[in-house]
């Protein structure tokens, strides 16, 4: 928008504020909800090109903000920190071959 939060609530009233939060509740924007939109886009292409080998999950193709992950990162986790790297490196290398990509 251009200006900083602290500019924005100086233009705006109490009831436009309210009308945003509101209209946010409903529709949420940002970061967060741009990355369940490509996770959407990612399980669903790797879904249609995968070889019967079961369902790719939202979770799969979601970043972990909060969660496990996080956890992991903080306990100094490295063991569980890998396997999710290389279960997200084995998606993509299988939707690369099957869109007749090369892996090298």
């Amino acid at each position: 928008m251009g200006r900083t939060p602290r500019e924005l609530l100086a233009s705006m009233d109490m009831d436009e504020l309210i009308e945003w939060q509101a209209y946010y509740r409903i529709d949420p924007w940002g970061g967060e909800r741009q990355d369940i939109g490509f996770a959407i886009v990612a399980s669903n292409l790797v879904n249609m090109l995968r070889a019967d080998k079961g369902v790719a999950t939202l979770a799969e193709f979601t970043p972990d903000y909060e969660g496990a992950a996080i956890e992991a990162a903080e306990k100094n986790d490295l063991a569980i920190a890998k396997k999710r790297v290389a279960k997200m490196k084995a998606a993509m290398i299988e939707f690369t071959l099957n869109c007749g990509g090369i892996v090298q």
